[in-house]
């Protein structure tokens, strides 16, 4: 059965059980009522019985006058049933007929007088009073059903108007729980198909609701899963394609280079061999940033943390610094403070992210030009901040350089040097280390990158 089939089951159901034991309560208290209503009511009439009693008694200022003769206590429940209080008794047909009753008289003690009396069934009383004492009781039986009468045609009509009410109640409930269980699947079903597509390959799907409840959410995120799963497929097969071109390109170029040889076309010397050794050297550094940036995308790359002042890790690596930047034509220049600036960090994964920024900035800044390195606190966090002088990058792009293999020239030419892996490689280290790492326009008509990463927390 589909859910939809057993929610409304559930709900039908449920209104089933409610609707037939409001009956049954309905039919129960009815039933209860009319037989408080007949009981208070026959209580009334035996109360007004008893002050005609009281009545007689104050005549024969005893009771001796109900059986001196055996027509004295038949003829004055006659009286006592067909005045105008009269008891819910049948009219004799005939005079000298006796008519039948369940009225009695007990005395003041509560001793049979006359009448029919069961002490151990229920009773209604009514004291029989002469010179404000009590004489005796009149009692009549406490009616525990009905069987007859206008009363058990007035519950019979209440009944039947119940049946049909419940009756029309569950139809009512059939039909709101059949739309209500749509409502509520609908989107559920929604979803399902949406999964089910997105099994097949088809990150496109998209629901459509404007819901404000649980299912709507639910299906706000799947709308951003899908979303997300569509990035995520275009990302790795950009990935693919990139890091095919990028292999492709060395081997291709040394395979030309070694068949050119090897044909006689070059000459097998030092320079020629010297040129293909560049080219399995760049092949080399291709493949071990890729391996290390794959061992960072599944977190396999090892991190043996400790206390690292960046002040000192940046003064001692300044000698390299100067020496790239003068081999590309630049001018580093650093501002760092005099105090210690402790992390809990990788030295070496460090020094590398520092070495790649630099790196980065030698290689895409104009000869002339000079890299700046800033060093400073601020609150909890370390700041690591490289700007350097143009060209600047588009607007749009800044964010994308951390991408794997993103270069800015769209034709991706190798003569700008680089593959792309190494600001990477950068973002990978900083998310390791809880910090963050950003790039925007820099003062001086470059690029910055800004990099945060949290201090050592020292004790009050």
């Amino acid at each position: 059965m589909k859910i939809q089939g057993k929610l409304f089951s559930a709900l039908l159901l449920t209104c089933c059980v409610l609707v037939i034991s409001l009956f049954l309560l309905m039919r129960g208290s009815i039933d209860q009522g009319m037989l408080e209503y007949i009981n208070s009511r026959n209580a009334d009439r035996l109360k007004s019985a008893g002050e005609q009693l009281a009545i007689h008694y104050q005549k024969h200022n005893n009771w001796h006058f109900l059986t001196k003769t055996r027509q004295a206590w038949p003829d004055i429940v006659r009286q006592l049933i067909y005045n105008k209080n009269h008891l819910p008794l049948p009219q004799p047909k005939h005079a000298e007929h006796r008519p039948p009753t369940r009225l009695a008289i007990l005395d003041a003690n509560k001793k049979l007088l006359v009448g029919t009396y069961h002490p151990n069934k229920p009773h209604l009383l009514a004291p029989i009073n002469s010179q404000q004492q009590i004489v005796g009781w009149l009692t009549y039986p406490k009616r525990q059903d009905i069987l007859d009468g206008f009363e058990l045609h007035f519950i019979e009509q209440q009944r039947s108007a119940f049946a049909i009410i419940s009756l029309g109640v569950l139809l009512l409930a059939a039909i709101v729980a059949y739309f209500l269980s749509r409502h509520f699947v609908r989107p559920i079903t929604a979803i399902a198909h949406g999964a089910h597509q997105l099994t097949q390959g088809n990150y496109q799907i998209h629901i459509d609701t404007i819901r404000k409840d649980e299912l709507g959410e639910l299906a706000r995120d799947f709308n951003e899963l899908a979303t997300t799963t569509a990035n995520n497929d275009r990302a790795r097969k950009r990935w693919l394609a990139d890091t095919s071109h990028e292999l492709r390109t060395p081997i291709a170029i040394l395979k030309a280079e070694l068949e050119a040889m090897l044909d006689g076309v070059r000459e097998i010397d030092e320079k020629n061999i010297r040129s293909a050794h560049e080219e399995i050297e760049q092949l080399r550094v291709l493949v071990d940033d890729l391996y290390e940036l794959s061992n960072a995308d599944i977190g396999a790359l090892r991190y043996r943390k400790e206390s690292v002042d960046v002040k000192t890790l940046i003064e001692q690596a300044q000698p390299t610094f100067q020496h790239q930047a003068q081999q590309a034509g630049l001018d580093i220049q650093l501002d760092i403070p005099t105090s210690t600036v402790d992390i809990w960090a990788d030295h070496g994964r460090i020094k590398q992210l520092i070495s790649n920024i630099i790196n980065n900035a030698c290689k895409h800044t104009d000869s002339g030009g000079c890299i700046i390195i800033k060093l400073t606190t601020q609150k909890n966090n370390a700041i690591i901040l490289v700007e350097d002088t143009a060209p600047n990058v588009p607007e749009g792009s800044y964010q994308k350089l951390f991408d794997h293999l993103y270069r800015v020239e769209s034709s991706r030419n190798r003569a700008t040097g680089g593959s792309g892996l190494g600001l990477a490689i950068c973002k990978r280290i900083v998310e390791a280390h809880q910090g963050t790492i950003q790039a925007a326009p820099s003062s001086l008509g470059g690029v910055a990158i800004r990099i945060e990463l949290p201090l050592i927390e020292t004790s009050a």
